[in-house]
């Protein structure tokens, strides 16, 4: 039998409070007289605003933040060792070095948090009962259920045996973290990084992978059942040591009802046929890895969670396409016809667009309505899309880092809050774009 948990009271501090206890920080870390180091250890300061402060190396042990507004705040190395702090905001927050062992971050919004080599795993707090006698304060493990990690960084951190079902670690950088014995059961996980993380034991149950990297994971009697594996970075001898029951995977081209030909054939006299024959081409969840589509006419064809990573698609005509969730890391698009399709959420990194027309594509009588490529929330590290058209699209959110887009008709675009860092956009189009939040672009 595990022992009671005992309750603390803790000390009730007010804005005004704290907000003084902050200006003696201010004088602290400036080396002026009179300063004290800031710390609310042990105090219930919920629901306060700690926004854009630099609490680095602070102490918040045992302290109750539940719903404190900590957004943009520097935390570096701060301690909040069986802190309570669900509900909190701490969106772009610097939070390196954290010691958040045995916190309660559940249902706590950390998007796009630097949580680089933080400490997430159990840990408890003990106190004297009335006997005498030492007992933990509260459970050990820590905990975030229902935690938004969205675009968080968690390289590596250690996260032991903590507890986060139904956590959203969507492109989450997961790169070397210690997450073994973990429970993310039922958590979503696409386009997360795993290179190199510990992921023994770990409960993934009922996870959605999509676009998730785990190669050179560790996968000893790792979890995956039921989890949804299309679309993911990995081969299928990483698999040999996890747990796969009931998991989906992507389908394999051999294991098709029709040959590539036989597909495409169908499709062609599909669209000639203007419905009425043939077959519309659904490829989707299925691991085309390597396929050669040069010059093909797939036009309004269903690509949706396909792996097509090194496929050869140079000149492939694939106008209002649905390729949502892709997988094609450094595919040949150069010269292809791309009007008016759906990238959402794909990872192209790497790929080649030279040329492509990824633009509008005119619908209806009289070709008055413009129907616009929608990439939002993609990856692109690093592509070329050199002299690309990408009239019009959407680019929302879409990872950029390092692309090639030399001479690339942008006009229009948008680009709110796209990540752009390191492109070469020398002779680019950015007329009208709407860039507001983009990063790493400068527009005179």
């Amino acid at each position: 039998m595990s022992p009671p948990v005992q309750a603390v009271e803790l000390k009730r501090i007010s804005q005004d409070e704290i907000d003084e206890l902050y200006e003696l920080h201010l004088r602290f870390i400036g080396g002026r007289q009179g300063g004290k180091k800031f710390s609310v250890a042990f105090c219930d300061a919920s629901f306060l605003d700690l926004s854009e402060r630099d609490l680095s190396d602070c102490q918040f042990v045992g302290s109750c933040m539940e719903g404190v507004k900590f957004s943009g705040a520097k935390m570096r190395s701060a301690n909040f060792f069986g802190a309570r702090l669900s509900h909190a905001r701490m969106r772009d927050c610097d939070m390196r070095h954290v010691d958040l062992r045995g916190a309660d971050l559940s249902n706590t919004d950390l998007e796009n948090a630097n949580l680089s080599h933080a400490d997430i795993r159990e840990g408890f707090i003990l106190v004297r009962d009335k006997e005498g006698n030492y007992i933990p304060m509260q459970k050990n493990a820590a905990s975030f259920n229902g935690a938004n990690f969205t675009g968080a960084n968690l390289e590596d951190a250690k996260m032991g045996r903590s507890v986060g079902r139904k956590t959203t670690l969507r492109n989450a950088n997961l790169r070397n973290a210690k997450i073994h014995d973990a429970d993310l059961s039922n958590s979503d996980l696409r386009g997360a990084i795993f290179l190199g993380a510990d992921l023994s034991r770990t409960n993934l149950s009922g996870c959605i992978l999509h676009g998730a990297s785990l190669s050179g994971a560790q996968l000893d009697s790792t979890d995956f059942s039921n989890a949804d594996l299309t679309a993911v970075h990995i081969r299928e001898s990483d698999l040999s040591k996890a747990i796969v029951t009931g998991a989906i995977v992507s389908r394999r081209i051999d294991a098709l009802e029709r040959t590539m030909k036989d597909i495409v054939n169908d499709h062609l006299l599909w669209i000639n046929s203007m419905g009425g024959k043939g077959k519309q081409a659904n490829l989707a969840r299925v691991n085309l890895s390597g396929v050669d589509l040069r010059g093909m006419n797939l036009w309004a064809s269903n690509f949706d969670l396909s792996t097509l990573n090194y496929a050869k698609m140079n000149g492939v005509k694939m106008c209002m396409s649905s390729m949502k969730a892709t997988l094609a890391i450094e595919a040949d698009f150069t010269d292809a016809d791309l009007r008016g399709v759906d990238l959402r959420g794909a990872d192209l990194s790497g790929s080649k667009f030279q040329a492509a027309d990824i633009g509008p594509i005119s619908l209806g009588a009289g070709n008055v309505r413009r129907w616009h490529a929608n990439l939002s929330e993609a990856k692109l590290i690093g592509c070329n899309l050199r002299n690309a058209n990408l009239e019009g699209a959407n680019l929302s959110n879409t990872n950029l880092r390092n692309a090639i887009l030399r001479g690339a008709n942008l006009f229009r675009a948008t680009l709110l809050d796209a990540d752009l860092t390191g492109a070469d956009l020398r002779d680019a189009n950015l007329g009208e774009t709407d860039h507001r939040g983009a990063i790493g672009l400068i527009v005179s």
